[in-house]
């Protein structure tokens, strides 16, 4: 890509939602588990997606008919799928894997579909529902996209009726109650998906350097201090689970459940390290 993936990182860090690119973030969510990937590549690869199905696009007379074919193409023609079968597997929210064939999950494949389709000047958004994220069109109504289900196209209707039977969740009366979400909201999103399944496998080292993202792009947040501040425990990076633990005090509400206990847990791991040093 040219510059560390450090400098990438706080680039996204200091965008705004404009200037935020969502490819990018993907690519660099991807590369905490698969640091060897050729960023490179995986960005060319969303370029080569759009090229090879713009003329298809460029003759259809609707956005409908132009969503439509580009949700068939990605997943007939190109083979994006939902894994089903493997739906904790972190490779499943990387988009290198998914290019390579590995199958994926709601919001990884959704990405795709949002990043192929600025390419062409067709315009979805990202819409984070509970347990679940579908791509909506930005101005046309009741144009859903679920992805991770086959690429089905939905009304309103038919996604209300979908979350009501599966999860049992109530949505809004209507479609434009429903409030996209940003690109760097998508990719906090991507970033705790990861941060589960790492925590789901006591992993510790690569939960942290997950919730290091997590920090850069939203810093004010005391959970993840705290989580963080339990795996360095977990690994005996005492000072500096302190400091977590600290920020997390600093930041936490007066009356939160944790804190008078993090308050003593710090006065105990000080009262260790006084020890250890006399």
């Amino acid at each position: 890509m040219g510059q560390p993936t450090e400098a990438y990182w706080q680039q996204l860090a200091e965008s705004t939602e404009s200037r935020f690119d969502l490819g990018i973030a993907a690519i660099l969510v991807a590369s905490l588990e698969n640091p060897s990937l050729d960023f490179q590549d995986c960005r060319l690869e969303l370029d080569r997606l759009a090229a090879d199905v713009r003329e298809q696009i460029d003759n259809c007379h609707s956005i409908c008919e132009q969503v439509q074919v580009l949700v068939e193409f990605l997943v007939y023609d190109c083979g994006f799928q939902g894994n089903t079968d493997n739906y904790y597997d972190p490779q499943n929210s990387c988009l290198d894997a998914i290019f390579e064939g590995q199958r994926g999950i709601p919001i990884s494949l959704s990405v795709i579909l949002i990043e192929v389709a600025r390419r062409l000047d067709i315009e979805l958004v990202g819409i984070s529902f509970p347990g679940h994220f579908m791509v909506k069109h930005k101005s046309e109504p009741n144009l859903f996209v679920d992805m991770f289900r086959e690429g089905r196209i939905l009304s309103f209707d038919q996604v209300k009726g979908f979350f009501h039977e599966t999860l049992s969740t109530k949505l809004p009366s209507n479609e434009f109650e429903l409030t996209a979400a940003s690109k760097r909201v998508i990719t906090l999103r991507m970033l705790q998906n990861l941060k589960a399944i790492y925590q789901a496998r006591g992993e510790p080292i690569k939960t942290i350097a997950v919730i290091d993202k997590l920090l850069l792009l939203e810093p004010d947040q005391p959970r993840e201090y705290l989580v963080r501040a339990i795996n360095y425990l977990g690994i005996n990076a005492h000072a500096f689970a302190l400091e977590d633990l600290q920020a997390y005090v600093d930041l936490a509400p007066e009356d939160s459940e944790y804190r008078d206990m993090i308050v003593r847990q710090i006065a105990d791991i000080k009262n260790k390290q006084s020890i250890v040093l006399n």
